[in-house]
This record gives structure tokens, sequence and C-alpha cells, in this order.
């Protein structure tokens, strides 16, 4: 929410009747929305807007503004300030956020003033993230959000704005470990050698040991051996009955009575199916679009016996009137479980 200047600087003329600014500020704290004020000229506003819980602030009192080329400046000399200095307008969490990404900020002003629209810079760590525009303000330096775990907002984004028959491949590409590789891939592809840093709180990791010495055949090795003895793909295949509703009670109710009746199904009408069937639970992202989800995740063999059971089941379950408001879907061998 923008708090226009024109409203500052009435809100703080001679009568400094400022119960409007108030009013609004706690109103859209109210609806969890981030108050912005512009046109702030001078310490005395500073300190109202912050103490009234202004989120951001942006005016003549912290810079004019200023071209692309001196932003990087600007930047490390903000930095180079004390922690109460840096910026003054700042909110305690935005101030937390910049510090925490200072050794990336050169590479992001050249980033943002070379053309690209918004840069992430994602904490491998803890996959805390924080988004960078162009469209920023200076004295926000150029923060328009963060998030505590890019993979799984980046996720949420795509399974809004991509196409359904897209999203399996462009998720695929989005996973942690797939970002990592294409990293560390064009590491030395210029003039000079790259090197590529892991940082890990567990280095004696056959993952972590073996990605080091590039060593993908005994990496092979031991995955294959850990998938046999889980029972993994290729050892079996995968299939997610999935129950989704706006509502969470029926969308658990109804995954707990599907999940009865395929075990009844499987016993009584198709006992030469040989299946591992987990107990009900949510994915990593547990509602999507306003709608809650809860599957069933079946090791099984992917035949055609299997496929007659599944149908059997949907056909079942969707022809249920208690049920109307409820998805049922099936998938097997999906990409990601999340």
């Amino acid at each position: 929410l923008k708090l226009d200047m024109q409203f500052i600087r009435t809100a703080f003329s001679e009568r400094k009747d400022t119960r409007m600014l108030e009013v609004i500020i706690d109103i859209a704290d109210y609806l969890s929305v981030p108050v912005i004020a512009e046109g702030v000229e001078t310490e005395e506003q500073l300190t109202a807007l912050k103490a009234m819980g202004c989120d951001l602030v942006q005016g003549y009192y912290f810079s004019k503004p200023i071209p692309n080329i001196e932003f990087e400046e600007y930047v490390v000399r903000r930095i180079e300030q004390n922690s109460s200095e840096l910026p003054t307008g700042h909110s305690s969490r935005k101030r937390k956020e910049a510090h925490r990404h200072e050794p990336a900020f050169g590479k992001i002003a050249y980033a943002l003033s070379s053309g690209f629209v918004s840069v992430y810079h994602v904490d491998t760590r803890d996959d805390h993230y924080v988004e960078f525009s162009s469209e920023g303000t200076y004295e926000d330096l150029q923060i328009r959000k963060s998030g505590a775990n890019f993979f799984e907002d980046a996720a949420r984004i795509i399974t809004r704005t991509v196409h359904k028959e897209d999203q399996t491949r462009v998720l695929s590409c989005m996973k942690k470990e797939a970002l990592l590789t294409q990293v560390v891939g064009r590491a030395g592809r210029g003039k000079e050698k790259g090197r590529a840093v892991i940082q890990t709180l567990n280095p004696e990791n056959d993952v972590i040991r073996l990605s080091q010495s590039q060593d993908y055949d005994a990496f092979f090795k031991n995955e294959i051996l850990i998938r046999k003895v889980m029972t993994y793909p290729p050892y079996c295949d995968i299939c997610t009955l999935n129950c989704i509703c706006e509502n969470e009670t029926k969308a658990l109710q109804s995954a707990r009575l599907l999940l009865d009746e395929l075990r009844e199904t499987a016993k009584t009408e198709f006992p030469q199916l040989h299946l591992i069937v987990l107990p009900v639970m949510p994915p990593r992202i547990a509602r999507m679009n306003n709608k809650f989800r809860y599957r069933i995740i079946i090791k099984c063999k992917n035949n055609a016996a299997f496929r007659s059971m599944i149908a059997l089941l949907l056909r079942r379950f969707q022809a249920l009137p208690q049920f109307r408001d409820v998805t049922f879907t099936a998938d097997i061998n999906p990409e990601t479980l999340i």
C-alpha cells in the first residue's frame, strides 16, 4: 500500500494531523499488507512513520534519484555504514536481508543495470532467498521480497502460471539439485579456470564426496543399491492417488476412505497384484490454488491389471455424491512428489 507524497506532506504540515495515517497503517497491518511511504524528506517524518509501524520509507531524506552507473557505489557506501544507518528507513526485516546477502551486492547491482528484470539470491544452506528487482527503489537496495524456501515458492508459481502439459518438465528443471548441477557445470567455461565450492555440515556424505570427485560410476552403484533395498524405481513403479478439495477435512476424509477401498479391492478383486501402500499424507506443498491436497503413494508394477484397478477406484469415488466437490486423480511415475 503506497502512501502518496502529497498525503505525507499534508499530514506533516503545520497542522501535523497524522491520525489518518495511523488508521491506514493499522488497517494495512491487520490485512498483512506492507505499507510504503513516499516523499519522506525529514527525520521527523521518518521517526513518526516508523513509530506508526510503516514498513518501508522512501524519499529525498535518503538520496535523490541516481543513475544506474552510480548505484553500485551507493550500495557499497550503505553497506560500509553502521547497521543502525543501513539505511535508516529500512524495516528490521529488510536490514537483516541486506546484511545476509552483502557479498553478492556488487554482482546483483551489475546484473540489474545490465537489463535483468529480477535477480534471485538463494542461500542453498537453508533455501532462504531474496528477490532483487530493477523496479525496486534504491533506498530499499532494490529488494522486492524475500521468502523462506525458494524452491517451494517457485513450484507454487509454476503450477499457477505454466501450462499443465509443461509443468512436470519445468518443475524438474527448477529442483534444487538440478539448478546446482547447472551452476557447477558452468564453472570454468570462460577464459579463467572455474572452481565449485560446496559448503556442508556433512562433507563425508557420499553424494558430496562423489560429486567432488565427479565419480558418476561410484555414485550410480551406491544409489542403485539403496533403491533396490528400499524398493524405489527402477525396481518398482510409483503411483500417487490424489484427493483435492477446498475443504481440508473432506479432502482428508476422502483420502482415508480411498485408502481403505484400495486395500479391500486389491485383496478381493486383484489378488495377483503385489503392492506396497503408504499411509495417507499431504505433499510438501499441502495447499495449492486454495485447495487442500492429500495423497496415497503406491509402490507397484505398472501393468494392465494395476491400471484397471486404479481406473475402477477412480470411477467409484467420482460417482459418490458426498464427494462431488472432491477431485480424484492418479499419477503414475510422477517427476516429483512435491
